[in-house]
């Protein structure tokens, strides 16, 4: 239910701003900068692939004709196969080192020597971008 999405804040006026903020980063989910491949169906197997999806809105462009882009509109689905795409990556590569526990869209993102996700770098040794500590 949307009720149990919402901040959680009673006696609180949320600015539209940030309303319009909090939809876009939770309920609409940008597919174009989604850290995982859309055609992956393995990531959640019961939901399957993206472009396959009915739960988006460039599945229904009638209904969703003054949506910008593709959005995922399950974020529950969306989340789960970025922790399991994180847990491939780290699996993968165990030599990866964890450098944030967030996500942010590319609006949010100030300009870093390190742009894209999943936020993790290899070992100073191996990553040019780390500064060697003494």
């Amino acid at each position: 239910m949307l009720e149990d999405r919402l901040p959680q804040r009673r006696g609180f006026l949320l600015p539209a701003k940030s309303l319009a903020s909090w939809i876009d980063d939770n309920l609409y989910l940008n597919l174009g900068e989604a850290p995982f491949p859309l055609e992956d169906a393995t990531l959640v197997p019961e939901e399957g692939a993206c472009p396959d999806c009915p739960r988006r809105t460039g599945y229904n462009n009638q209904l969703f004709g003054d949506v910008q882009g593709d959005q995922c509109l399950d974020p529950k689905c969306y989340h789960t196969k970025v922790a399991v795409f994180i847990e491939r990556i780290k699996a993968a590569e165990p030599e990866l080192v964890q450098i944030s526990t967030t996500w942010r869209s590319k609006e949010e993102r100030r300009e870093t020597l390190i742009q894209d996700t999943p936020a993790f770098a290899r070992r100073r040794s191996a990553c040019r971008y780390m500064p060697r500590m003494a």
